[in-house]
C-alpha cells in the first residue's frame, strides 16, 4: 500500500502545475480518445455543470441531457423549454426502476412537488435505449453529475448497458466524499466492480473501483472516468497517452494497475520535456457566473424582469426565495449575489442565507446603491458537491408601489459560484 501512494504521490507531484489551471483536463482528453464527436452521450445534470458546455457542444445532436432530481419546490427552471439538449422537454427522470409519477410518489426520499409538472415518468437506461445486437441504440458515455444516491439509482437501471460482451459506454462521474455517503459511494463502486470497470482519476493513473477509497479522493479529487477493462486501455494507450505499439503492450501488460501507471509517469514527463503537458481544451470552471433570469432552478420569485440573461427577478410574494445551482470544477469557496434593489432597510440589513442545508454566513455591501452579497459556508470545507442549493430569507415583503399590488422583498440580477483556488 505505501508503495502504491509514494508512486501516485509522485505522479500528482509531476503534473500539479497543469491540473491546477485545468483540473479537468486530461479527464477530457481521455474521454475525447474514446468517444468520438457527435457519438450518444447521456448526461444527467444542470446546464452550465463543469462538463456541461465543453461536452455538448462537442457531442452536438447526440448530446442528450435529462434533468437531475430537483428540490420539490422548484416551481421554474428559466427557458428550459427552449433548450433543444433537454430531452422529453424534460418530463423524464432516469432511475433505476420504470414509474409514472403522480401525487405520492417519492424518489430518493423527497416528495415530488412543483417539479411534478415536468418529471412526469422515471424511466431506467435500459428501457428508453435497450439494447440491440447489432449497435442500435449505442450509448458512448453517461455523465452523471448528481448526488450518490441518484448516481446509483441511475447506473442500476443501465446495467443491461453495461454488462460485458458488447460495446460498453465510458462513465464520468464524481465520488465525493459525502457525510453518509459511504454506503451509496460502496455500492457504486462493488457494481462497477462486478461489471469489469477500473477507473481512472484526474491524472489518468489507473484503479480498480474497490481500490477507491477517501484516501484517494483526498489526494487525487472526486472526478473519475469508468471505462470497461482491457477494451479501453488499448485505445487509452494509443489516443490519450501517445504511445507506440510496443510501449502500448507494455502497459496493459499483466493487466495491473502499477504497469498502467508506471507508462503514464513516463508519457507525463516526456511531454513535460518536449514542450508541456497536453490538456484537452475546455475553459475551467472555477468561477461561474449565471444570470437569475436565465435558465436556472428556483422558487420563491415573481417573474423574470428585463431583456434574457441581462435582467432581474424579485424575491415575492414571500420574503423567502431560494436556486439550485450547478457546481464549478472545484470545491466551492463562496457564493456572490448582486442585488439591484430591496424594499426597505430592512431587507438590505437581514438577509439570512442557508447553503447545502447549513446556515451562512451573509456580508452585503449597499455603499454603491445596489446590493454585492457574499454567502460564505460557516464550516469551511473542501468536499465537491454536483450541485448547490441557496435558500434567502429577507426581513419582509412590500408592496411594490400604489400602483403594483405585487409584494416585493429583494431583486436579484446575477449569481456567481467561485471554486478554491479561482
Amino acid at each position: 500500500m505505501t508503495g502504491r501512494w509514494h508512486d501516485l504521490a509522485s505522479l500528482s507531484a509531476l503534473v500539479a502545475p497543469a491540473l491546477a489551471a485545468s483540473p479537468l483536463g486530461l479527464l477530457l482528453r481521455a474521454f475525447d480518445a474514446l468517444v468520438e464527436p457527435g457519438a450518444r452521450v447521456l448526461a444527467t445534470g444542470l446546464a452550465h455543470g463543469p462538463f456541461d458546455g465543453a461536452l455538448r457542444s462537442r457531442q452536438g445532436e447526440g448530446w442528450l441531457r435529462f434533468l437531475p432530481l430537483l428540490d420539490e419546490r422548484v416551481s421554474s427552471y428559466g427557458p428550459w423549454q427552449l433548450r433543444g439538449d433537454v430531452t422529453q422537454d424534460a418530463e423524464v427522470l432516469l432511475g433505476d426502476s420504470d414509474v409514472d409519477l403522480d401525487n405520492s410518489a417519492s424518489i430518493g426520499g423527497r416528495l415530488m412537488g412543483a417539479p411534478r409538472r415536468r418529471l412526469r415518468r422515471q424511466r431506467r437506461i435500459d428501457t428508453l435505449f435497450p439494447v440491440h445486437p447489432r449497435g442500435a441504440n449505442r450509448i458512448a458515455a453517461l455523465v452523471l453529475v448528481e448526488e450518490l444516491p441518484r448516481v446509483r439509482a441511475v447506473l442500476a437501471g443501465a446495467d443491461a448497458l453495461m454488462r460485458p460482451g458488447g460495446p460498453r459506454p465510458a462513465l464520468l462521474l464524481p465520488l465525493p466524499e459525502q457525510p453518509g455517503g459511504a454506503d451509496e459511494r460502496e455500492a457504486i463502486l462493488a457494481r462497477l466492480d462486478a461489471r469489469g470497470y477500473r477507473l481512472l482519476d484526474s491524472t489518468l493513473a489507473l484503479h480498480r473501483p474497490r481500490d477507491v477509497d477517501d484516501e484517494l479522493i483526498a489526494l487525487r479529487g472526486e472526478w473519475m472516468l469508468g471505462v470497461a477493462w482491457p477494451d479501453a486501455g488499448a485505445v487509452l494507450a494509443r489516443s490519450a497517452l501517445g504511445l507506440d505499439e510496443a510501449a502500448a503492450e507494455q502497459a496493459l501488460g499483466d493487466g495491473t494497475a502499477a504497469a498502467w501507471n508506471r507508462s503514464v509517469a513516463l508519457a507525463w514527463a516526456r511531454e513535460l520535456r518536449t514542450g508541456g503537458l497536453r490538456l484537452a481544451d475546455y475553459p475551467a470552471r472555477g468561477r461561474l457566473t449565471l444570470p437569475v433570469n436565465g435558465e436556472i432552478a428556483s422558487w420563491g420569485f415573481h417573474a423574470p424582469e428585463g431583456p434574457l440573461g441581462d435582467g432581474w427577478r424579485w424575491i415575492g410574494p414571500r420574503p423567502a426565495a431560494g436556486v439550485v445551482v450547478p457546481s464549478v470544477d472545484r470545491p466551492l469557496q463562496h457564493i456572490d449575489l448582486v442585488a439591484p434593489s430591496a424594499l426597505g432597510d430592512a431587507n438590505r440589513g437581514r438577509l439570512t442565507a442557508v447553503l447545502d442545508g447549513r446556515p451562512a454566513h451573509v456580508q452585503a455591501d449597499w455603499s454603491e446603491g445596489y446590493g454585492r452579497i457574499r454567502i460564505v459556508p460557516k464550516q469551511a470545507g473542501r468536499r465537491f458537491r454536483p450541485m448547490h442549493e441557496l435558500e434567502l430569507l429577507c426581513a419582509e415583503s412590500r408592496r411594490a408601489s400604489a400602483d403594483d399590488a405585487r409584494l416585493l422583498a429583494m431583486s436579484l440580477s446575477t449569481i456567481s459560484l467561485v471554486g478554491f483556488g479561482a
